[in-house]
């Protein structure tokens, strides 16, 4: 059956205050685009901090959709949202499935639904998210890659735990927020150009990254050759230049990780290009190829659909 989303916001004692900064995309079949496009629009509406603020009172839960229409079977909708509690007590977060015409508020007191069929549910700590951290100088050694969307790091330990007791580690750093920092130097006496890529390594990925200054996030389309360093940004650099490069960088939902990131100054296969869209155009194709269509089993009722619904807090990520 069709289903709607909803984010209800509830607290047990005390009134609180909450801000929302939200972004989705969907309900569409042609998950990759779905994934890439929320990850834009989220860094799209982060910038200039589009939110709004509720008043979450005891006993009167704040409900809101998720989606702007009926999610049907074998669509997906990716919703990113920040929450911050400006003031008042601590507010449990859930998002909700409802069918049927159900109204949300009546399910809120079943329990969790057992499982998301993905193993990515949980809350997670982004307190020391590690920057995408970069230095090359020309005519040096290319540093060591920077990898993102693992689960482990190589001693066995997780890059984010799950803090919820016998929950899954968080694969794919869906949801985390991270710094870029890139350091770029030239030493000769010519201008130069450094090249920022990207290597996938687990299929096909689209990438969204927001550097300091840029009028617009740089977007990469569906690569996923995992012999091939792909283009995402070329800096030029003057003789004797020394510059450091910023910006935020999340990880597109619906795509295949790890991915790595480098600095070299041979220049790597371009990407398709495209314009940054505030809503989906009109008859474009998916990026990256369309995953297996889900069933229309499984799907819960009063837990948490097929979605990819990630929200973030000051102090931890529930998923």
């Amino acid at each position: 059956p069709a289903r709607r989303l909803y984010l209800a916001l509830q607290t047990a004692a005390g009134t609180s205050r909450v801000q929302i900064l939200g972004a989705l995309a969907g309900p569409s079949d042609a998950f990759s685009y779905v994934g890439h496009l929320s990850t834009l629009r989220y860094l799209l509406e982060r910038a200039p901090q589009e939110s709004y603020v509720v008043t979450v009172a005891p006993g009167v839960p704040f409900i809101a959709p998720i989606d702007p229409q009926a999610l049907l079977p074998a669509q997906l909708v990716a919703a990113i949202s920040d929450l911050r509690v400006l003031d008042g007590t601590p507010v449990d977060v859930a998002v909700v499935s409802a069918s049927n015409g159900t109204d949300p508020a009546t399910l809120l007191a079943q329990p969790e639904h057992p499982s998301d069929g993905h193993n990515r549910r949980g809350e997670f700590a982004l307190t020391s998210v590690p920057p995408l951290a970069l230095a090359f100088s020309v005519g040096g050694a290319e540093p060591t890659p920077f990898t993102v969307g693992v689960r482990f790091y190589a001693n066995g330990q997780p890059v984010f735990p799950n803090l919820r007791p016998g929950g899954t580690a968080l694969a794919g750093d869906y949801g985390v927020l991270r710094d870029v920092a890139l350091s770029l130097t030239n030493p000769t006496a010519a201008a130069q150009n450094v090249y920022l890529y990207e290597q996938p390594g687990g299929g096909g990925v689209t990438t969204t990254i927001w550097f300091a200054g840029d009028p617009a996030p740089t977007q990469v389309l569906c690569v996923s050759d995992a012999s091939t360093r792909y283009l995402v940004k070329q800096f030029t650099l003057a003789p004797g230049e020394s510059r450091t490069v910023g910006g935020a960088y999340m990880t597109d939902g619906t795509s295949y990780f790890p991915l790595s990131f480098g600095l070299t100054a041979t220049a790597p296969q371009p990407h398709r290009r495209t314009a940054v869209h505030r809503s989906p155009p009109r008859n474009v194709k998916p990026a990256c190829a369309r995953r297996p269509r889900l069933s229309a089993s499984g799907l819960g009722s009063g837990g948490a659909a097929r979605t990819r619904a990630r929200v973030r807090t000051r102090r931890a990520a529930r998923r």
